[in-house]
């Protein structure tokens, strides 16, 4: 093998970028940059454990599609991801709506006008998720309620636990207290409390209501205070 120029090594590296599955012209810019033609089939580095593929949204993506879930042949090009690659590059918008909508199901509070967009011919300057909100807490309290969310582990070594499920109780209690208190979107809150669980849970209640919220040592001046505050806004 010889050592590719710097020119090689580029053309080679922005080949990679946007050929995508093009695996013949990914041959020919390889044979001519190193000078030797690459060998099929390539080894995985990594194999998935038993399981694995099956619960991940691009196997979930090609069953949907009616796509194989195994490659065809050694041929990057017979490979389904391939299929799915294309469609995302040649369909852009409507892969990535796909994705938004029907995989990941985000739990927007108001749905995007459009999930990708163009507004110029630059494909480097996308505008994402258009007019959308979304609150992150959301995300919290879809994860299964069992599975644990917490751990406080004291000094003298006794561990406090909360589940998803128990974690959601605590935030959306403290969020009540939090808004009997005026608290609403934009409020901005001091955390002057040592750094325990209830503090977890008042910033957490604070963005599930659109507040946002600051740790404050009880060792800070005023001034000190207000600049945080400022900071939070």
């Amino acid at each position: 093998m010889r050592v590719p120029t710097e020119a090689q090594i580029t053309q080679w590296i922005q080949a990679c970028r946007t050929l995508g599955p093009d695996f013949e012209t990914h041959k020919a810019l390889y044979t001519e940059a190193f000078g030797e033609v690459p060998t099929l089939p390539l080894r995985p580095l990594w194999y998935p454990s038993m399981g694995q593929p099956e619960a991940t949204h691009l196997y979930a993506a090609l069953k949907e599609r009616g796509l194989p879930t195994e490659p065809l042949s050694v041929a990057p090009e017979d490979h389904p991801y391939a299929a799915l690659h294309r469609w995302s590059i040649q369909h852009r918008a409507a892969f990535w709506e796909y994705v938004v909508e029907q995989r990941l199901q985000v739990p927007f509070t108001r749905k995007p006008s459009r999930i990708l967009a163009f507004p110029t011919s630059d494909i480097a300057q996308p505008h994402w998720l258009e007019d959308a909100e979304l609150n992150v807490l959301s995300l919290l309290f879809r994860q299964p309620a069992d599975a644990p969310a917490l751990v406080y582990e004291r000094e003298e070594g006794e561990a406090l636990r909360w589940s998803y499920g128990e974690l959601a109780v605590q935030v959306r209690q403290v969020a009540a207290a939090l808004q009997a208190h005026g608290v609403t979107p934009g409020s901005r809150i001091a955390l002057c409390m040592p750094l325990r669980p209830e503090a977890a849970f008042i910033y957490l209640a604070a963005l599930y209501l659109g507040a946002s919220a600051a740790t404050i040592p009880d060792s800070l001046s005023g001034e000190e205070i207000a600049i945080r505050l400022e900071v939070a806004q």
